[in-house]
């Protein structure tokens, strides 16, 4: 199994008070949220973390708040309090949960929310990328320790028959498992514990978001950028507007 990376990532260092960055690594799409933060001048540290890489090869179903316990007590042991904790897209209910264990301030980056739908979808998308043709439909378990273990031992099936249709020799089918299927498990994980974490009435301080993000969050400051959902990871409009809620007093819990 894949072995699970340090709770929090150093993107960059600095002398003022860290951004802790609960986002994902792009790996096929280049920098991401992470990536742009470091870039800026080197003010103040950058930590990731990244759910997907934390579950990656570990042990049984952990919840969001799993999750959070362990990032929360990485963002303690940091010898300065962050000024603020920022969460990504799909991050955002780690984020939401590792703040709420902090008090520290958190801003959330054109967040979503997922369900089963979400979690159905890339698991079958997923086996389409092991299987010929159209592969059978595989219930999963409304508890969401059990429809892990399902998605689990199932792409472990179409892994074998992928690797038997390709005759991969043993070497070939391990990296196949360590490259691909171990991060769809991880992703699936992210995806089942977000779906069963309730969103909170009041989810974040402050909700960075795209011209055209749908909804508002009741009592909680949004910041439109004149960017595509797309744009937001990358665009140094959104640096310069993170780095400014990083100032003291910019953002209060």
């Amino acid at each position: 199994m894949t072995a699970p990376a340090p709770t929090l990532e150093v993107l960059a260092d600095g002398p003022g008070a860290p951004l802790v960055i609960i986002d994902f690594i792009r790996i096929s799409a280049g920098a991401g949220l992470g990536e742009l933060l470091a870039s800026a001048p080197r003010d103040r540290p950058v930590y990731r973390a990244d759910p997907v890489e934390t579950l990656l090869g570990g042990p049984g179903f952990r919840a969001t708040t799993d999750l959070a316990e362990e990032y929360a007590a990485a963002v303690r042991r940091l010898p300065v309090r962050p000024a603020l904790i920022v969460g990504y897209c799909s991050a955002a209910p780690t984020a939401i949960r590792t703040a709420e264990r902090t008090g520290v301030p958190l801003v959330l980056v054109e967040p979503t929310w997922q369900d089963r739908g979400a979690v159905e979808h890339d698991f079958r998308a997923f086996r389409a990328t092991l299987r010929e043709g159209e592969p059978a439909a595989v219930p999963l378990d409304a508890d969401p320790a059990r429809a892990l273990a399902v998605i689990t031992s199932t792409l472990d099936d179409d892994l074998d028959a992928f690797a038997r249709a390709n005759d991969l020799p043993d070497d070939e089918r391990q990296d196949t498992r360590e490259q691909l299927v171990d991060r769809y498990v991880a992703w699936l994980h992210v995806l089942l514990s977000a779906s069963a974490d309730p969103v909170p009435p009041r989810p974040a301080d402050v909700v960075l978001a795209s011209r055209d993000y749908p909804g508002e969050h009741p009592g909680v400051e949004t910041l439109r950028l004149d960017l595509s959902a797309d744009e937001m990871p990358t665009a140094p409009a959104t640096r310069a507007a993170l780095s400014a809620l990083a100032e003291p007093t910019a953002v209060a819990r």
